[in-house]
């Protein structure tokens, strides 16, 4: 049971980075073009 909510908070973590990471990213591009 442990071992699957360190998995789901771990999922979410990952998530949460990767979306802080593509609008760091999107912005970067609007700030390109």
């Amino acid at each position: 049971m442990y071992y699957f909510l360190c998995l789901i908070s771990c999922c979410v973590n990952l998530k949460l980075c990767l979306m802080h990471f593509s609008k760091l990213l999107g912005h970067r591009s609007s700030e390109h073009f």
